[in-house]
């Protein structure tokens, strides 16, 4: 599972001179779901946070939290 680090997320939103609209609208992505994320409703898939990544110019272990869990057998 992903969790995404939202405050770091929404500071390079902003060092990029977007507002949460302009940066989803600029990069084809539903602005309700992207706040949906945001605010830690909802986990994206890889391929939402590799768009987010992309669209922010970093690294995907930069802004996401990967959680994995080990099957216990």
């Amino acid at each position: 599972m992903l969790k995404i680090d939202a405050l770091e997320v929404r500071g390079l939103i902003a060092k990029k001179g977007y507002s949460l609209r302009s940066f989803s609208k600029e990069n084809d992505m539903s602005i309700s779901y992207l706040s949906t994320i945001l605010n830690n409703k909802a986990n994206p898939g890889p391929k939402m946070a590799k768009r987010i990544a992309d669209a922010l110019g970093v690294e995907i272990e930069d802004i996401f939290e990967f959680d994995i869990k080990e099957e216990v057998r």
